[in-house]
């Protein structure tokens, strides 16, 4: 690719930032593989079908039931679970994370006693344990819990061996890449809906249990790249004036990403503009002082799953509309969108595509995160194969550089299109002085102070 001189210029202008011994150190620039794949599956009630579907898939992202029946013995294997993390059919790994309920207990889990309720569905004072809350009349056989109680964290999370291992013991047994928690936003209703503390200190609790999951994963299990999602919730950064406190960093600093429902919109209707805004804002504020922190576990994720395929005919003219600007909204606001069916089973693999469809779901199309194309090297690796190490360094640096000199494919990082997808590089198969002040931008918010 001919160099312009202004390109010309501002390559040995970088190039001479780097220490000469790096220089030297660093090989030739080899072509990487794209670590960071696009396109999600949600998946909570799944049959043998739906679990091959998800091993086949090259979906990037794809949040599932670690278990068939809610039981033990329907987890899925370590080598089910390995299988989807690694698919035949594409060239990027997949990210595999279990949905785990923290804000809601559930009647068909191991941890369920049937005697604890009676026949309508309510629990039964001294029999029932104190965790236990009133059943949510949106969800048959759901019930709200008092998450701050122990003894329901200790059913939650903290037996790792025997009859009685825990739900989250169980999902790290059996090799997911993280946890996607569900009902987080459980501080609302035990403060507004019915109210038994104030809002700071329901959301205070959750923050905690929140930390508590992320360092028994990380450190009393050892895994310190296990992710922590949650879905919805994203307001518990925000005190009672709807402003960012205390609680925000506390919660980003545990938390990976987030997964909004209903966020485009309600069913088959529209949300209102207020409302798309409010928790995008929240969203906004929960990660704007995490975005580029020198040591990043992993990048963050954004998803989006809103309910809009209904009906019989899931090719039908309005659901192509709903779904196509659903993903459209979606991929603007930098989220990887899932539409899903209006009945909010999520018990099948939505695929849309085919000669009628402008959209297709699940897309296994490869991307490359910010923060991946950024860590790109390890000192003790620079000078044979690139390898994150979880810091932003003058080896990446080094890196990168000489890949954009020798017109290395490794250097492809962007298009046009990046701008209107900010957390994502999108390679267009050439390397342009485009490709440079990506990096060169992303590098200097890495490294505010060079």
């Amino acid at each position: 690719m001919p160099r312009t001189p202004q390109l010309a210029t501002a390559l040995a202008f970088c190039s001479a930032l780097i220490p000469p011994a790096l220089a030297q150190s660093i090989g030739p620039a080899v072509v990487l593989p794209n670590p960071y794949p696009s396109g999600l599956i949600y998946v909570l009630q799944h049959d043998n079908s739906t679990v091959q579907q998800l091993i086949n898939s090259s979906a990037g992202w794809k949040i599932l039931e670690p278990t068939t029946n809610g039981l033990p013995s329907g987890d899925l294997t370590r080598l089910q679970v390995a299988s989807m993390q690694a698919p035949s059919n594409g060239p990027c790994s997949s990210v595999a994370l279990a949905y785990l309920s923290i804000g809601e207990a559930e009647d068909y889990r191991s941890y369920w006693n049937p005697a604890w309720v009676d026949p309508n569905g309510n629990p039964l004072p001294g029999v029932a344990p104190a965790w236990l809350g009133p059943e949510n009349p949106e969800w048959e056989g759901n019930y709200k819990v008092r998450y701050w109680h122990r003894a329901w964290k200790q059913t939650l999370f903290g037996s790792a061996a025997g009859p009685d291992r825990t739900p989250l013991d169980r999902i790290i047994d059996q090799g997911f890449d993280g946890v996607y928690l569900d009902v987080v936003d459980a501080f609302d209703y035990w403060s507004d809906e019915n109210p038994e503390m104030s809002r700071r200190l329901a959301r205070e609790r959750m923050v905690t249990l929140l930390e508590q999951i992320s360092t028994y994963a990380h450190t009393t299990r050892g895994l310190p790249n296990f992710r922590v999602v949650i879905q919805n919730g994203a307001d518990i950064v925000w005190d009672d004036n709807d402003q960012p406190d205390d609680l925000r960093d506390r919660v980003a600093t545990v938390v990976r990403g987030i997964g909004h429902e209903d966020l485009f919109y309600d069913g088959t209707k529209p949300q209102t503009a207020a409302h798309v805004r409010r928790a995008r804002d929240a969203t906004r504020d929960l990660f704007e002082n995490v975005l580029f922190a020198h040591s990043i576990p992993q990048p963050l994720c954004y998803f989006a799953i809103d309910y809009v395929i209904a009906g019989r005919n899931i090719n039908s003219a309005a659901n192509r509309t709903r779904a196509a600007d659903f993903h459209q909204k979606a991929t603007e606001a930098g989220l990887l969108p899932y539409a899903a069916r209006s009945d909010r089973e999520l018990d099948q693999v939505v695929s849309l595509n085919g000669p009628k469809w402008t959209i297709t779901q699940p897309n296994g199309l490869c991307t490359l995160c910010e923060i991946c194309l950024l860590d790109l090297t390890s000192a003790s690796t620079a000078a044979t194969i690139p390898a994150p190490d979880g810091r932003v360094d003058a080896a990446d640096y080094a890196f990168f550089l000489r890949a954009y000199a020798a017109n290395d494919p490794a250097a492809d990082l962007t298009t046009t299109s990046t701008r209107s997808l900010p957390g994502y590089a999108r390679p267009d198969a050439r390397v342009t002085f485009e490709d440079m002040a990506f990096f060169l931008t992303l590098y200097a918010q890495a490294n505010p102070t060079g």
